[in-house]
């Protein structure tokens, strides 16, 4: 069984994000810093790990990043510039291991 880590990428806040899934964090983040590999990620600049979660199976990370795609499809749609925003703040919070503020 292979440990892996579901993490999450971006450019800037708010802005484009990169969920992805991998059993070596270092390399992949690596990757992405260094535009190893076209894709949204490079052609986005999503550079900065903003969030990531160990698991002691890849299978886990992995599952855990469908479920995370899944929640907020519109992450990745230009047009919603506040959706990209309240999820920004929930992985700011969530990477505090703090309550969100309730929205106003």
């Amino acid at each position: 069984m292979k440990s892996g880590c579901a993490y999450l990428m971006a450019n800037h806040r708010p802005g484009k994000t990169y969920l992805g899934a991998t059993s070596d964090l270092p390399k992949r983040a690596w990757e992405h810093r260094n535009g190893v590999i076209e894709g949204h990620s490079k052609a986005n600049g999503c550079i900065l790990l903003v969030w990531y979660e160990y698991f002691d199976d890849l299978q886990d990370a992995r599952a855990c990043e469908y479920r995370m795609k899944k929640w907020h499809p519109c992450v990745e749609d230009k047009a919603d510039r506040r959706a990209q925003s309240r999820v920004a703040g929930l992985v700011r919070h969530a990477a505090l291991n703090r309550t969100p503020a309730k929205a106003a």
